[in-house]
């Protein structure tokens, strides 16, 4: 009861299982409230299976007698119930979830006209959610599938000079940070908050207890995925082009497009560039970056880690309420640093709901930033296309590409070179380069 509920400066702090469960319940007299239906919804699943959290859902009217207060504790429990379809979508994926919905949606259909409509329209729109990330997890597979044929396709005839990839698509870095920016929107979207959560308690199974279903749906995946792609098609872009002044076009395109997301917001697509711009490959080009523009100096200033990042995380702070796209692997790591540095139960056993008040904000901070929308640019198929499939180096591939851009200069380099070239030419070098494998 709400005696195990303890208060600080009327802010929950700490609560046992239970007396958590019964307030996130609707009752006839409060409105549910939506800041701490989220907390519970998003952290509870680490105490409790969702299934059944949405069973006591479901019997919470039914023993009240019809009248105004049992009008009222539907109302609210339908307030409740499009909050979770809304925002947890894919809680409703499994077999236990759906069947306990199907329950639930039954019997508070029976209690009015309007309860029915409601419910109808409620259960449509999770569907068409739970469709569409159907189709996005499809589209995930095409992007791997069509990206891996191009990849083991055989070298075309000839050396040519520069690769038609990324830039020779889209050469305008304002049009390519507009385009960087949609993308990353199109991944987040359905990217759900209670992966974050779930991802978390997989990397730290000794965390108990954790009552985790199995992930459905892998979303969380492909979007660090995305980030490793930019920063390797970044270095790939580079690193194809023989010509010094094709690198140094290259790089100063990709240092714009760069910048150009800073001023968007878009944090997460300018740190993968400056990852892949900061490779040791593309790095070593001295030749290559004497006789690029200084633009590289404000991005690594802007996106610095010192200081825990701080440079970033004031530009961060400025976006609030406005679009914005988070570096999104320092959102895993603070999730990851609450999670370890803070216990999840007190010596009573009551839950600390401090630690589930701040991983809230956290994760709403993200849906409020994807939320926000992309702005006025059009989406460009076939940058998106070339975004999301053009085959990219890496490992010995992007190395040996390196030196044939510029030759080894130091003893170390040289070694490693020779290293290289005693094996067979790496086969997605060879596709992208034109050549024949050794």
């Amino acid at each position: 009861g709400s005696q195990d509920l303890v208060f600080s400066e009327n802010r929950l702090v700490s609560g046992s299982l239970d007396a958590l469960i019964d307030l996130f319940l609707p009752c006839a007299d409060v409105a549910p409230d939506p800041a701490y239906s989220f907390t519970f919804l998003l952290t509870s699943r680490l105490f409790v299976a969702p299934a059944d959290l949405l069973f006591e859902l479901s019997q919470c009217h039914l023993a009240m007698p019809h009248g105004q207060e049992r009008r009222r504790l539907v109302e609210h429990s339908l307030a409740l119930l499009d909050q979770w379809t809304k925002l947890f979508p894919y809680d409703f994926l499994g077999r236990k979830m759906s069947e306990v919905l199907r329950a639930l949606c039954e019997s508070l259909a029976r209690e009015s006209t309007d309860a029915s409509k409601r419910l109808a329209d409620l259960t449509a729109s999770l569907l068409a959610r739970l469709t569409a990330a159907a189709q996005a997890e499809a589209e995930l597979l095409r992007h791997f599938e069509v990206g891996l044929r191009r990849l083991q396709e055989p070298p075309s005839a000839g050396v040519q000079d520069a690769v038609a990839g990324l830039l020779a698509i889209c050469s305008d870095p304002a049009v390519l940070a507009d385009q960087l920016t949609i993308a990353e929107l199109e991944r987040l979207r359905h990217l759900g908050p209670e992966e974050l959560l779930q991802s978390f308690c997989q990397e730290n199974p000794r965390r108990q207890p954790v009552l985790l279903e199995e992930k459905k749906v892998h979303f969380l995946e492909a979007y660090a995925h995305w980030f490793n792609r930019l920063s390797a098609l970044t270095a790939t872009e580079v690193c194809t082009r023989l010509r010094k002044r094709d690198r140094v076009r290259a790089v100063d395109q990709l240092v714009a497009a760069a910048n150009a997301c800073l001023r968007q917001r878009n944090f997460n697509s300018a740190m993968a560039i400056l990852a892949g711009l900061s490779q040791a490959p593309v790095a070593r080009l001295r030749r290559t970056w004497t006789r690029a523009a200084p633009g590289c100096a404000e991005l690594e200033a802007q996106l610095s880690p010192a200081h825990n990042f701080g440079a970033y995380r004031r530009l961060l702070a400025e976006a609030a309420g406005r679009p914005a796209v988070p570096f999104f692997s320092l959102l895993l790591r603070d999730l990851f640093a609450l999670g370890e540095l803070t216990a999840t139960r007190q010596a009573n056993g009551y839950i600390n709901f401090l630690k589930c008040h701040e991983a809230a904000r956290l994760v709403a901070q993200l849906l409020a930033w994807r939320g926000a929308g992309s702005g006025p640019a059009v989406r460009r198929p076939e940058v998106q296309e070339c975004l999301a499939t053009q085959p990219v180096l890496s490992g010995p591939a992007l190395a040996y590409a390196s030196f044939e851009c510029e030759p080894p200069d130091t003893e170390a380099e040289r070694a490693a070179f020779r290293q290289l070239r005693e094996r067979t030419v790496p086969p997605s070098y060879a596709t992208l380069r034109g050549k024949k494998a050794k």
